[in-house]
């Protein structure tokens, strides 16, 4: 295969780069789907979320080691307002639990991730409001 198939532009070809996304989180966001939904439905969600993340590829950050470190629903916390512009309410609802609860798990979420920054690299990133 040529180099040209695996760099556009610069960086790594969209389509690689979309398939190593898929493989790495299909098998989570459909759990996360199979736990809120029907399975057909949970499928159908699945299908929308690559095709949302096919669409805004460009948009999806490169996963930082430090994010991996953390809980999956730190993870979320973490995505469902940085990523995806929630606000606490909305964030509430998409993890099944009270607006107060919430901003208790985001609070827990953004200071383990200013911890698991600061381990590696000795300087935080601005993730939100990291207090």
């Amino acid at each position: 295969m040529s180099a040209g198939r695996w760099q556009k532009a610069g960086g790594v070809d969209p389509e690689v780069r979309f398939d190593a996304l898929y493989r790495a989180h299909y098998g989570a966001v459909l759990r996360y789907a199979a736990r809120r939904a029907d399975p057909e439905t949970a499928r159908d969600v699945v299908a929308e979320t690559f095709l949302v993340a096919w669409r805004r590829l460009s948009a999806v950050p490169a996963e930082p080691t430090e994010l991996a470190l953390l809980s999956e629903e730190d993870q979320e916390a973490l995505r469902l307002v940085g990523w995806e512009e929630l606000d606490l309410a909305g964030a509430a609802r998409a993890m099944g639990c009270s607006r107060g609860a919430m901003a208790v798990r985001l609070h827990r979420a953004r200071r383990r991730l200013k911890r698991a920054l600061q381990a590696t690299s000795g300087d935080v990133m601005s993730y939100g409001r990291m207090s």
